[in-house]
This record gives C-alpha cells, structure tokens and sequence, in this order.
C-alpha cells in the first residue's frame, strides 16, 4: 500500500471573497505526486476555491509549500482533483455513481497515460470524458475548454484523476480524508452554507 508515502500540505484558501462559511462546489481535495530523484510520493491538501481558475492558484500555492518544506529542485505534479459535491448522493444517485466508479475503475487500468474527467455540464448534465494533459488542473482546463466548445454550456469538474491503478490504490484514503471533513463541517454548521 502507498498510504505510509502520503504527507499533508492543510488547506488553502483561494476565493475571491475569503469568508468563513463554505459549500460543497467550493471544496476541492488534490492530491500532487510529488518527485526528487529515486524518491516518489504523494502530499494532499484542500483547496478552497470558487473558479477553476482559484483551484490552479490553490495547487501553484499547495507545490510553492511542498517545495518549502522540502526542496525547490522537487516537481510536484497533480495528479488527483476532487471537488467534495463528487461524493454528495443528491447529485449523483447510487446507481449513477456504481456506473461512472466502474467506468473510471475501467479506465485507470487502462494505464492509458491519459486523465479522467467527470463532471456536470450546465446543471445537471453528468459527462465522464478522458482527455490528455500533463497534470490534473490541465485536464480540468481542457475539459471544460472543450465542453463549452462543444456545447456552449458550463462545466463544473468533479472527478479529475490520472488514468492509474496507484491512483486507484488512494481512494480509500481520499474517502476518508472526505469523511473527516463532512464529520468536521457536520459538527461546526455555521461554516456550511447551501
């Protein structure tokens, strides 16, 4: 297992209205693969963000801290983006998200050195794409860049992940991490706003 080669990097805020409250569409969990030489492994943090252009400031500032803790010779590279509405059972219901988990789960043993995206085009449209890119916050970019293309319609991404089976291998730790922040924000309400 990888969980022993995981490091937190906190949380960031990077709205353009810092406040104290917060909803879900806001939250957004990263996960950068971090790299120096022979030696491999993963740092996560939260991003508080209201625009994708928000999350890529929130992932330059978590590497920026990644690379003061360690070394500015390090490249860390995010490879694991997930907004918190991603596990939210109005939005995705149970059969939906078996569908699209078996589909990514598909995808990432594909190995096919591409990203999975999946989102909500306009308002409740759910679209799972894969594109290439170097990192998860250009997946994200593109993506959107192509649904409103294609359509004319907005892209909220949910799910931005690199297509690979150790990418696979986090998500019980993603879900947990997720976990302990909905028990967090269950337990303090005025910071959870709908």
């Amino acid at each position: 297992m990888i969980y022993n080669d995981i490091k937190t990097a906190g949380m960031v805020e990077c709205r353009r209205d810092a406040r104290n409250d917060v909803t879900e569409d806001e939250i957004y969990y990263v996960v950068h693969k971090v790299a120096i030489g022979n030696a491999r492994w993963y740092h996560h943090g939260i991003v508080l963000a209201d625009s994708l252009d928000a999350v890529g400031a929130g992932i330059f500032t978590i590497q920026k801290m990644i690379k003061d803790e360690c070394t500015d010779k390090l490249i860390a590279t995010p490879v694991l983006m997930r907004n918190m509405m991603s596990f939210d059972e109005e939005v995705l219901d149970s059969s939906a998200k078996q569908d699209i988990d078996v589909e990514i789960e598909r995808l990432h043993s594909s190995q096919n050195g591409k990203f999975v995206v999946f989102g909500i085009v306009g308002k409740s449209q759910i679209t799972l794409i894969t594109i290439g890119a170097f990192d998860a916050f250009e997946a994200a970019a593109r993506a959107t860049e192509l649904i409103f293309t294609q359509s004319r319609e907005t892209f909220l991404p949910l799910n931005v992940s690199f297509a690979s089976p150790v990418i696979e291998q986090l998500e019980p730790f993603v879900e947990k991490t997720v976990s302990d922040i909905k028990v967090m924000l269950a337990a303090s309400p005025e910071l959870m706003t709908h």
